[in-house]
């Protein structure tokens, strides 16, 4: 299974940047291959801030929205509360 999920990642990885496209992925997908992932890959990181600091000691991008503060989701967070 996680052979299948790794040729998902890499194809689509190569469909984007075919097209020009800089390449986003959610931590779950940095966690899972970290080093074979593409350096130009930016990761978004929304589970735990500390993948940050481990993406950028990688050489990768990374763009943070903590869960727990950013996201609309949520059912016991209001608008007012963001």
């Amino acid at each position: 299974m996680q052979d299948a999920y790794k040729l998902f990642v890499d194809k689509a990885q190569a469909f984007s940047k075919a097209l020009g496209k800089t390449v986003m992925n959610w931590n779950e997908v940095y966690n899972n291959f970290k080093d074979t992932l593409d350096k130009d890959t930016v990761v978004h990181v929304w589970l735990d801030k500390t993948v940050l600091q481990d993406c950028t000691k990688n050489q990768f991008r990374g763009v943070l929205s903590n869960n727990a503060e950013w996201y609309l989701d949520g059912l016991d967070r209001t608008w007012d509360l963001m």
